[in-house]
């Protein structure tokens, strides 16, 4: 069991859509998660508070943190990475969860690319989120870890809707897409990752 989860994601909606299950699931069994969303000024910001709340119904609680909230974005520099080790000690991080290198949104990709410096001290797991509907046009994600939320969903679905402005279209695309996963472990819904663990002998 994994002791400390960060999640890297680019916007408020991200970790909701793409591995709230997967979170939930880890907080019931006691495990600590940080969110951190490196762009706020969106107006999905809005709703962060509301959805955070829903996700707080685990035992160990959840409290995002926003890394930025102007509008210049943040960069892939070691003044974003200096700012996000002040910010979370990542000696006590054993898994990194974020998007996929291969997303249409630049802000994904960025994340990416966050994640992978943040792991350099130190061995520990990558997962990389299967985000609906940018998935549709990975080439080279290959998942390898998949985690059973049915027991989560209904939880889910709440933590998604908190998320007024979004079309009920993507809520159930994104309900389509874990209950596609969930057929390759028997299960009802699952989230995928492509994991990229770090070996050391």
């Amino acid at each position: 069991m994994y002791k400390h989860v960060v999640v890297i994601s680019a916007h408020p909606d991200d970790l909701e859509m793409g591995c709230s299950g997967t979170l939930m699931k880890m907080m019931s069994d006691g495990t600590k998660v940080t969110s951190i969303v490196m762009v706020g000024d969106v107006p999905h910001s809005d709703y962060l508070d509301k959805a955070a709340s829903i996700m707080k119904l685990s035992p160990i609680g959840f409290n995002p943190i926003i890394f930025s909230n102007t509008s210049d974005r943040f960069s892939v520099d070691h003044k974003t990475i200096a700012k996000l080790e002040q910010a979370v000690d990542f000696s006590e991080v054993d898994l990194i969860i974020t998007h996929w290198k291969e997303d249409a949104h630049q802000d994904h990709r960025a994340c990416y690319d966050i994640a992978n410096s943040l792991r350099r001290h130190q061995p520990m797991d990558v997962w990389y989120m299967s985000s609906y509907p940018y998935n549709l046009k990975y080439s080279s994600f290959n998942p390898n870890t998949y985690v059973d939320i049915t027991d989560h969903y209904i939880q889910k679905m709440a933590v998604m809707k908190a998320y007024q402005n979004i079309s009920a279209n993507w809520h159930r695309g994104v309900q389509a897409h874990d209950s596609w996963r969930g057929t390759f472990i028997d299960s009802v819904y699952a989230e995928a990752f492509m994991s990229d663990t770090r070996i050391v002998l």
